[in-house]
């Protein structure tokens, strides 16, 4: 018996509760990142080019092509829509991605022009950037706090940051900011708050993703880089072989691999 799409969605927002936040952050590697939205970052800190969505679209060679966000979708079979955008196609694809969702019947390819404008729409939505956690990624998933389900889960944590890869903290320049709050509206894990004069950002929640500087009117917010960077792994087989590893350890990552290069049931 075929469910409804509702239905579907409501058994995995319930297993999003219980255990999905463990599952896919409970490793030292995940399998996404977040990377800041090109915006301000401190001038003495240097980019690293793993860091810069405009350099990952760049010297990609493509092809590339858009999907639906299945995690907003689920979002509108239960009727909470997406509280940041009606789009919904927000899920880039970047070379091999296209052809494995080519090869599933999903996704439309587009130019790399439109890709860098999907980039630019994210950044207007307030949208977080969430590319594979890899070097070069084939798959860059524009995010928001109220679906993505990665998001929504380490939003579950007291310190969501200690849970999600990223190399930046949003910090405020107290003797700028008017408390206008519109940064309030714009952080996906609730980690901005106010002071007597100013706002303040919470290191234990901010993810470092930029989110909140683009519609700041007094530029008082910048990003800062963390003192120890995280680089990605620099392949998809290197990620999922440390994923590997650090949950079943050496000895069954082999078995596994044995099991597989055998074609028996893994």
């Amino acid at each position: 018996m075929t469910r409804s799409p509702r239905g579907v969605a409501e058994d995995f927002f319930e297993y999003e509760k219980e255990a999905f936040g463990e599952a896919v952050l409970g490793q030292k590697t995940k399998q996404m990142r977040t990377i800041p939205l090109n915006i301000r970052i401190k001038p003495e800190f240097h980019v690293g080019n793993y860091d810069d969505i405009r350099k990952i679209i760049d010297r990609s060679p493509g092809p590339f092509a858009v999907m639906n966000c299945v995690c907003k979708q689920a979002k509108d079979a239960i009727g909470h829509s997406c509280k940041k955008t009606d789009d919904r196609e927000s899920c880039i694809l970047l070379e091999s991605g296209v052809q494995f969702a080519e090869s599933l019947g999903v996704g439309k390819e587009i130019s790399k022009k439109e890709v860098l404008n999907l980039v630019k729409k994210a950044k207007k939505d307030g949208l977080v950037l969430q590319p594979e956690n890899t070097q070069q990624p084939h798959f860059i998933c524009c995010c928001c706090g109220c679906c993505c389900g990665v998001l929504t889960a380490a939003k579950l944590y007291d310190k969501p940051s200690q849970f999600l890869h990223s190399n930046y903290f949003a910090e405020v320049d107290a003797a700028k900011c008017s408390l206008c709050e519109t940064c309030l509206e714009r952080c996906p894990m609730d980690a901005l708050h106010q002071t007597d004069n100013h706002m303040e950002v919470n290191n234990d929640r901010c993810i470092g993703c930029g989110a909140c500087i683009p519609t700041c009117p007094d530029h008082a917010l910048a990003l800062v880089q963390k003192e120890n960077c995280y680089v990605p792994p620099t392949s998809t087989m290197e990620m999922y072989k440390n994923i590997m590893v650090e949950r079943f350890g050496w000895t069954g990552t082999i078995k596994i691999a044995a099991k597989a290069a055998l074609g028996m049931k893994v």
